[in-house]
């Protein structure tokens, strides 16, 4: 194995994406790998601080442009490729290992821009015919991507990612809220499903519960404005709270002391959040699609998307049944203990290795 491994670090700050990147060099840098990172300018002595024995390389070209294909003098050298993203320079020496997070944009194409949508239909296929090794992130991108790109299915390993260890039960409450409440953490794409959840709320609340939504989550494409639309149609003004922004310690308080968390998207790739929550002693309410039923196993409480009604019928059985509630407390917090970021970077690690090791 090549004593070096570069990682594009452009997209550290993108969701999903970034933070899978900001553990994996975090974890590498911390058990003395050999790293040279790409970056852009703006960010070197950030890098510099935080990886003081990294070499970090300016790559200052825009995502998914005809220039950033040209690659970048550093492929050049010996090194294990990783790739973490589809963007890998078509013109660059052939990645060792390429990661692959879901296959959303093939499945709803509408959500994305035109222009990333041609880029995948383009770059993917050439990528996937030029990597060594595919790590997808669940079983659920695997099949997807297998669907999509049958020929690929020898070169995939699935490795699960993992989430912090700051995800922990905290005494400190929001002083934001003074009634009980729902939460969803996310963001506000089409493909997470609120709408739904607005629905499930009304119907929850006929019951006479008066209970909160609490929404943490960022904007996507004037999601905000017609999510805003229907709880305005539905009456629920008073009872729905969207907030972006939060600091740690701030999401931690409003994760911990949740009646449950609610993730009814239609497909992810993996879903953190469910995990997050069960880390901070909060039951989860969750949609039966994409990988989450493989992730959260027996530690969540299902329903279809499609049904707000099923949706409403959870919010109101984990509110009245105490011990079902307990019982999935501790579920949580033992599932959630399963997936770490020490365990993912092993698993790459290992990766590396099997790459060395072909031609």
């Amino acid at each position: 194995m090549s004593s070096e491994v570069l990682i594009d670090f452009r997209m550290h700050r993108n969701s999903g994406i970034g933070r899978f990147i900001t553990n994996l060099v975090g974890k590498l840098h911390s058990r003395g790998k050999n790293l040279r990172l790409l970056a852009s300018s703006k960010d070197i002595s950030s890098l510099t601080l935080s990886y003081p024995n990294a070499k970090i390389s300016i790559f200052d070209t825009a995502l998914f442009t005809l220039k950033e294909q040209l690659g970048h003098t550093a492929y050049r050298q010996p090194a294990i490729i990783h790739a973490p993203h589809f963007n890998h320079p078509i013109l660059a020496r052939r990645p060792d290992v390429l990661t692959i997070y879901d296959m959303f944009a093939f499945q709803y194409p509408g959500f994305f821009r035109n222009k990333r949508i041609a880029g995948l239909k383009i770059l993917l296929p050439i990528l996937l015919k030029r990597t060594k090794l595919v790590h997808c992130i669940s079983k659920y991108t695997a099949d997807c991507l297998v669907h999509y790109y049958p020929s690929v299915s020898p070169q995939i390993r699935i490795i699960h990612l993992g989430i912090e260890s700051r995800f922990q039960p905290t005494e400190s409450r929001p002083d934001s809220i003074d009634k009980p409440y729902f939460l969803y953490v996310g963001n506000l794409s089409p493909h997470k499903n609120l709408p739904a959840l607005i629905e499930a709320l009304a119907l929850f609340s006929q019951s006479g519960c008066q209970y909160r939504l609490v929404i943490i989550g960022k904007s996507f494409k004037g999601q905000m404005q017609l999510l805003e639309e229907l709880i305005r149609s539905r009456g629920l003004s008073e009872q729905v709270m969207i907030l972006s922004g939060l600091n740690d310690q701030r999401l931690l308080e409003f994760y911990s002391h949740a009646t449950a968390l609610i993730h009814p998207s239609l497909s992810e790739g993996f879903g953190f959040t469910p995990l997050e929550a069960m880390a901070c002693g909060t039951p989860a309410l969750i949609s039966r699609a994409g990988s989450l039923p493989e992730v959260c196993g027996d530690a969540a409480l299902y329903f279809d998307p499609l049904k707000p009604e099923e949706i409403a019928a959870r919010m109101k059985q984990i509110v009245l049944e105490k011990n079902l509630r307990q019982e999935m407390i501790e579920r949580g917090k033992a599932r959630a203990k399963e997936f770490t970021w020490e365990k993912c970077v092993d698993g790459i690690i290992e990766l590396y290795k099997e790459a060395a090791s072909k031609k």
